[in-house]
């Protein structure tokens, strides 16, 4: 396997201050996997910039364990084409001359954390071979289950003290933040998200309620008064396993029960390991506010309203709620997959050791379900609520989720490659369905958005009205009226649909048929 790697990553990853640990872990599995490193003669002609030679001869030393693009190739035509539209300056042209070592197959695969150069590698078709850290290490993860790190222990909450805030871990956060071991050892009796052993922490969250008399005011624009969750620390190493999007579900679900108005974060986004979690970040609905701090160097504002609306051409952004005026739709899973998937919907009767943070799929909040049904789909903004088969006393329905849309593939290798670290099947069973019976199945895209509190069996549903006979048949549509008594009887948490209201009050916009 034939890895590029861009100069950012390069330059980090090689200079005097390898402060960041999400491209140790890439280079981690590179070396486990034996992937060939290139360089790009670009990447070399910026090191030859430096005016310290000290620097430059380490550099030059260091790349010789790479290997080196040395020529420059001829463009492949779609790429020229599109250089001449979007293309404006010389950083762009040297990202297009990157980009086409992937286009002419020199190398499989291009990592970039810059979103420039993936947003151009997606409109030529190579999307998924041009690529950050954090997807490459998912793919890697999940194409090679036999080669993962120890299991990696739930994320649970923590006592401050019970942490040991002088491992590795904490270190770029000391360095940006004058005074944090001292602030760490103050929160003792305090709780924050962890994952990962005591001994070798990769995860870290730290929540923090808000009331409208806080002062902002080293915050500019200055905060209006508002009852806000704070992320007051949110760190996470690049490990393949989707912990990132695990946390944003956290914070989310944290928001709607302390009932506030806004989440925000404050975050040094000059530094390269920033990138990636401001990215996140954006795609769960946070944008920039401003600035915070009064010396030189400040911190940027990222904000999310939690205002109860839903947006159903930006699903994401509007997470964790879910719209009430969409049609509500059945789905079947097998006890064997559900838990692996839903980690928040675990029943009762089976112990949260058996399943850990060890897959992509069971983290991440965009997920994948393959299905055949061709009887029926949803529409983009549609709810799906989620049955764990077992039949009428042991089934129960469990969770809810926004369905996001669906794909169909001509081809076993696309249709793997696009759900092979949000689907909770193997490369194997993947296979197996791909070859079982004339019709290919179908990959279906969703928001993993809500457990419910209380489990109902299917013997209860039926007893309230729900039609049997669509067991069997695939994703099926649910009444207005079987969904309502469903959302009541689960003592579901209203706050999570965005009027904020039970569904089947009167509204002339509550219809689900």
């Amino acid at each position: 396997m034939k890895v590029l790697l861009d100069t950012n990553i390069i330059i980090c990853r090689e200079g005097s201050h390898q402060d960041n640990e999400n491209i140790g872990r890439l280079y981690y599995w590179l070396d486990k996997l034996h992937y060939d490193k290139y360089v790009h003669y670009r990447t070399l002609n910026e090191i030859e910039k430096y005016y310290d030679q000290d620097v430059k001869n380490s550099f030059k030393r260091k790349l010789q364990s790479y290997n080196q693009i040395v020529t420059k190739s001829v463009l492949d035509d779609r790429l020229s084409l599109l250089s001449k539209r979007v293309d404006k300056n010389e950083n762009d042209l040297i990202d297009t001359e990157l980009l086409n070592e992937v286009m002419l197959n020199h190398v499989d695969f291009f990592i970039t954390e810059d979103r420039g150069i993936r947003k151009k590698a997606k409109e030529l078709g190579i999307g998924s071979r041009v690529v950050d850290i954090f997807e490459y290490l998912e793919k890697l993860i999940a194409e090679n289950p036999s080669l993962t790190e120890p299991r990696i222990k739930n994320v649970r909450l923590e006592k401050f003290g019970a942490v040991d805030v002088n491992q590795t871990f904490f270190h770029s956060l000391e360095s940006n933040y004058a005074g944090f071991e001292e602030w760490f050892q103050k929160k003792f009796d305090e709780e924050a998200y962890v994952c990962g052993e005591n001994d070798e922490i990769n995860a870290f969250l730290y929540l923090k309620t808000e009331e409208q008399t806080e002062n902002y005011h080293d915050i500019e624009p200055r905060f209006l008064p508002k009852r806000r969750l704070k992320i007051g620390t949110f760190k996470v190493i690049a490990n393949g396993y989707r912990i990132g999007e695990r946390f944003i579900k956290i914070i989310c679900d944290n928001a709607v029960k302390r009932n506030v108005d806004e989440i925000y974060v404050t975050i040094f986004d000059d530094e390269e390991s920033s990138v990636l979690l401001v990215s996140l970040l954006e795609k769960f609905g946070f944008t920039r506010w401003g600035t915070k701090g009064l010396q030189e160097r400040k911190e940027t504002v990222y904000v999310k309203p939690m205002d109860h609306t839903f947006n159903q051409n930006d699903i994401s952004a509007c997470y964790p709620y879910l719209p009430t005026n969409r049609r509500a739709f059945f789905v079947a899973i097998d006890p064997m997959y559900h838990t692996k998937l839903f980690p928040d919907s675990i029943l009762n009767n089976e112990n949260p050791d058996d399943f850990s943070e060890q897959a992509g799929f069971s983290n991440a909040v965009r997920k994948c379900y393959i299905t055949r049904s061709y009887s029926v789909m949803p529409k983009r903004g549609d709810i799906l609520v989620f049955y764990r088969t077992g039949g009428r006393y042991v089934g129960v329905f469990t969770t809810l989720g926004v369905f996001e849309g669906h794909k169909e593939f001509k081809d076993f290798g696309t249709f793997y490659e696009y759900a092979s670290n949000r689907t909770v099947l193997s490369r194997q069973e993947m296979l197996e369905w791909w070859n079982k019976g004339q019709s290919k199945p179908k990959i279906i895209d969703f928001i993993y958005s809500y457990s419910f509190p209380k489990r109902i069996n299917l013997q209860q549903m039926i007893s309230l009205g729900f039609d049997e006979e669509i067991m069997g048949k695939g994703i099926q549509q649910l009444s207005q009226d079987i969904f309502t008594k469903l959302i009541q009887q689960s003592k579901m948490d209203v706050r999570y649909f965005a009027d904020g209201r039970k569904v089947g009050e009167d509204d002339e916009n509550n219809n689900f048929d």
